[in-house]
């Protein structure tokens, strides 16, 4: 009889070693850190890990494929126009926020913001909560709030100034700020 529980106990021991525990997560729902599990609203949660492994140099297009929602002209060029379209709402009712900071164009009249604009290289997770929730971000989070939250350490500002000098009186210059281990590369005219 003894040896039966002593064998169940090992049995049982190593089930119970192997399971995976949940990490705890900082939601956008409640503004403070709980687990998934204990919460009552709609959170899509893109870790680290399945940005790197959707490839993509894009976060638009890593959020359009990873987070269920739909970005009108993610795959336009920067300055085109493109909207994010959240459970159906309006493009003025998404609200965007950068480390639970809200981010909006200065240069638009709405509250619409480019996230192709924010380097994949920079972003760690981004917890997308859907349905709204104005009573805790205001009358821009009708559908809801994509919270962007980035690295921290280890990824420093590359700044890389070229100037090339031209028979015209004003020299021109070129400066470029990347992070993270991006290439830019860049092609001159030689006559």
């Amino acid at each position: 009889m003894r040896k039966f529980f002593a064998v169940t106990a090992v049995f049982i021991g190593s089930q119970l070693q192997a399971q995976d525990t949940l990490e705890n997560v900082t939601l956008t729902a409640n503004k403070y850190s709980t687990k998934t599990t204990e919460t009552g609203k709609v959170v899509v949660t893109i870790n680290r890990q399945q940005i790197e492994k959707a490839g993509s140099r894009d976060l638009a297009q890593v959020i359009t494929e990873l987070g269920g929602l739909f970005i009108n002209g993610y795959t336009n060029n920067a300055g085109k126009d493109k909207s994010i379209y959240l459970r159906g709402a309006k493009v003025d009712y998404t609200l965007i926020t950068v480390d639970g900071v809200p981010v909006y164009d200065a240069s638009g009249i709405g509250s619409n913001f480019d996230i192709r604009n924010i380097s994949v290289d920079m972003v760690e997770r981004v917890e997308i909560l859907k349905g709204s929730q104005s009573t805790l971000y205001g009358s821009d989070a009708i559908a809801g709030v994509i919270n962007i939250i980035t690295r921290r350490g280890g990824i420093k500002p590359f700044t890389k100034r070229l100037c090339l000098p031209f028979q015209e009186p004003a020299n021109r210059c070129k400066e470029y700020r990347e992070f993270g281990s991006r290439t830019t590369e860049c092609a001159l005219p030689v006559q």
